[in-house]
């Protein structure tokens, strides 16, 4: 039986940390959550999506959309509530797909992938039945694991959709979107304050990765961040800011998606490879890949202001899949790589500056997109920008449980399906990325080849 807290008890138990915790500015704010996250579903399935195309599949490896709306209440439901009656959706829609980016035939267990979709009204009372439930949970016992485990999932899988949405023309595109509770404002136009190629020299350190003993009993953090644990950082320059498109335009127009030796003999390829998976010369081979996948030809692809043109955005991070970031590497020399997931930590002073970071940065729904590197004032006090928001940052790390790992009790196939050599870690946050899932010791995950995500790069050595 997992303890649970009162909210009084659980603002206590992160009062240590107040000025430290991300978790700890939405304290005050948990009672509503359940509420704001049926109001985001709406905003998402009806306002981005529309509810007439909600049973459009936007992406082969992924459900129609229609799943992940009944998933979304089926999940908070099984793990918190247990309400009656509903046994066939939390049946049906209890998990969802992720497959092999090379053979999408090796697929974990899931629910069925077609289905006969309930309509419209029935998914928003399924929902509101749902928040519902968790409100009065939250009233009655107070806020518990099981509680604090739905809405970080809820708040995952509405950061998700949003690629999904990057996805389709069926999205209402060129709208004013009138979102629940945050700006959710157009990119700016801003160019970026950044000098070109600046890097800082970050000393030789040791870090903590994984959540402390302290968040984990206050609250909730997934089994992959646990246990908490020291590793010793080598000494190594890192830039000040993602790799830009006008920087990775440059790797495009040198011919780099035509030249196997950048993609064949890089680490990435080579620990893909290693675990049986295909290379990334293979992949762009046979997805007959020349650019990014948000590239168009005359210009990027946004969310609701259609194709801006390369100038336009060039100073934005280059959204690209890990595999394509590893080949810029090797074509920039010098040594440049991607950075591991414990020298992403040791560019912050300690934890009370990454949630510094993370309150300033493109994060929470702030912009529609991701918006001019350096801009949002969010160095940290390495002097580093963009490290939580403005997209995913890739690292080089496999992603893997730490040593010690124990899968948690009531979802033991989250993390450890994932555990096949051809996932990597990303660290920080997208600009869809709820506070909720904002902590230090958050690891998110996917394959090299899977160039969906909002995710960007830096360039060390």
């Amino acid at each position: 039986q997992a303890p649970y807290w009162k909210l009084s008890s659980l603002k206590q138990n992160l009062e240590f940390s107040r000025h430290q915790s991300t978790a700890a500015m939405m304290i005050d704010d948990i009672p509503n959550l359940p509420q704001t996250a049926t109001k985001l579903s709406e905003f998402i399935f009806k306002d981005l999506i529309g509810a007439d195309n909600i049973s459009h599949q936007p992406l082969q490896l992924r459900n129609a959309y229609a799943f992940y709306w009944g998933h979304l209440s089926a999940f908070s439901d099984r793990v918190a509530l247990g309400l009656e009656g509903r046994n066939h959706e939390r049946k049906v829609f209890e998990r969802g797909v992720d497959p092999d980016v090379d053979d999408p035939t090796k697929i974990h267990r899931h629910s069925p992938r077609s289905q006969a979709w309930p309509s419209v009204q029935e998914f928003e009372a399924y929902a509101n039945d749902v928040e519902e439930g968790l409100s009065q949970k939250i009233i009655q016992e107070g806020v518990n694991r099981e509680v604090l485990l739905a809405l970080e999932h809820a708040a995952m899988h509405h950061e998700t959709l949003m690629y999904m949405v990057m996805q389709t023309e069926k999205r209402q595109e060129h709208t004013a979107h009138l979102h629940p509770f945050a700006d959710f404002a157009s990119p700016p136009t801003t160019e970026s304050p950044m000098p070109e190629d600046f890097r800082v020299y970050i000393e030789a350190t040791q870090v903590h990765v994984g959540a402390s003993p302290e968040e984990a009993a206050a609250g909730f953090v997934w089994d992959n961040e646990l246990p908490r644990h020291m590793v010793s950082v080598e000494p190594f320059e890192c830039s000040i800011y993602p790799t830009t498109n006008k920087e990775f335009n440059e790797f495009v127009r040198d011919g780099g998606y035509s030249h196997s030796e950048f993609w064949h003999d890089n680490e990435i390829n080579n620990k893909v490879v290693a675990s049986g998976g295909a290379g990334a010369w293979d992949w762009i081979q046979r997805e007959n890949i020349e650019r990014p996948l948000f590239w168009e030809s005359n210009g990027i692809r946004t969310l609701n202001d259609g194709e801006v043109s390369y100038e336009y955005a060039g100073d934005w991070p280059a959204v690209v899949s890990l595999f394509e970031a590893a080949a810029y590497c090797k074509w920039r020399g010098n040594n440049a790589r991607i950075m591991t997931e414990p020298e992403y930590h040791s560019l912050f002073s300690d934890e009370e500056d990454y949630n510094k970071v993370a309150r300033l940065g493109n994060n929470n729904w702030r912009y529609q997109g991701v918006v001019p590197v350096g801009i949002m004032n969010d160095a940290s006090g390495k002097g580093v920008y963009d490290l939580v928001g403005n997209g995913w940052e890739w690292t080089s790390t496999v992603f893997n449980g730490f040593e010690g790992f124990s899968p948690m009790y009531d979802y033991p196939e989250y993390s450890a399906d994932f555990f096949d050599g051809k996932h990597f870690v990303l660290k920080g946050a997208s600009p869809f990325t709820g506070t909720i899932a904002q902590r230090m010791s958050f690891r998110n995950w996917y394959q090299a080849n899977y160039p969906y995500p909002i995710a960007k790069f830096r360039v060390v050595n």
